[in-house]
């Protein structure tokens, strides 16, 4: 079935213009701003190299000359038997002339209006780490404090075609998987900060599964900005510890939970990416639930960042939560 867009899996590949037109009618229609995203419903992996996104932004005249989306706009995905989340911006970044001038300031009022940009990505090309192999995918768009609805996309072997030799179809099919394990709890806890436990200052967890997050105001005498943060998640296999040396002795299980923060003049982005340890499993078939607290500035993702506004995204799998807008001075 056709998504938002109105488009066929095949016409990710071939034609992903082709409902342009009617798209943005209907956006037009429904007075809507902001940023919409599609995508191929399957990806077989027969040869297929391309993860496709087709989007669109709207934004009204009085802000197209600020909003900066090939600047600023951010690709966020995760293949969700992995569960990290991998974050870059949808356009490489170009190399300023120091010596072009600065167009001249338009103080004349462009009026009522709204700017429509189609635009596509190739996802796998963006986030060459993002695992290319079977299962879901999940992808977005950031701007700033703006975001597409997530879209889903399945990674699939097609059949075989012709005959298939029984002896290498068996062998492929008893091929063990890769070998994964948890990660190495990160950053490692010590002292009052980063902790892994929860406490007062940690808000409370979401209802079901999802993320929850706390930021508290910036303390000028330390030079901190700390957050703190709850999760209830499903584990997936690999995540449990099962004798695996996690870095944190009481861990039963390590969770990847992606901090993103987008700046208004420099995008970033800037991405602090925790391994979470979780101190008790939950009966079968409920989520585990997981606490953090760290020190925003002191994140070596962070040593190179400007005084500016941010906007706060987190992620974890399917999970995701934001924005929070700080501002750095």
């Amino acid at each position: 079935m056709p998504g938002p867009f109105g488009l066929d899996d095949a016409d990710f590949w071939t034609q992903p213009y082709r409902t342009k037109d009617a798209v943005q009618q209907r956006l037009s229609k429904e007075g809507a701003t902001g940023l919409f995203l599609d995508a191929p419903a399957k990806v077989p992996l027969d040869g297929r190299t391309k993860l496709p996104l087709v989007g669109c932004h709207v934004v009204p005249l009085r802000e197209a000359r600020t909003a900066r989306f090939a600047a600023g706009a951010v690709v966020a995905a995760a293949h969700l038997d992995e569960g990290r989340t991998h974050v870059a911006l949808v356009e490489p970044p170009r190399v300023k002339d120091p010596s072009a001038p600065r167009p001249a300031p338009d103080d004349e009022d462009p009026g009522e209006g709204r700017v429509y940009k189609m635009f596509t990505l190739d996802a796998h090309a963006r986030l060459p780490d993002l695992p290319w192999r079977p299962g879901s995918i999940v992808a977005t768009v950031l701007l700033r404090g703006q975001r597409a609805e997530r879209v889903r996309s399945e990674l699939v072997v097609p059949p075989p075609r012709g005959w298939v030799d029984p002896v290498v179809a068996e062998a492929a099919a008893a091929a063990p998987p890769p070998e994964r394990g948890p990660e190495r709890v990160r950053p490692r806890p010590g002292g009052e900060l980063p902790s892994y436990r929860k406490d007062a200052r940690s808000p409370a967890p979401p209802a079901g599964v999802g993320l929850s997050l706390v930021t508290l105001r910036r303390v000028p005498a330390r030079g901190q900005l700390m957050v703190r943060g709850t999760f209830a998640l499903p584990l997936l296999p690999h995540q449990v510890v099962d004798g695996h040396q996690v870095g944190d002795p009481e861990a039963k299980a390590v969770v990847p939970v992606d901090l993103v923060l987008l700046g208004e003049e420099a995008t970033g982005p800037f991405v602090i990416d925790l391994a979470v340890p979780v101190h008790d499993l939950p009966p079968e078939g409920k989520p585990a639930r997981g606490y953090f607290g760290l020190d925003l500035l002191a994140q070596p993702a962070m040593a190179h960042r400007k005084k500016q506004r941010y906007w706060l995204w987190a992620f974890a799998g399917e999970a995701m939560w934001g924005p929070q807008e700080l501002a750095l001075t």
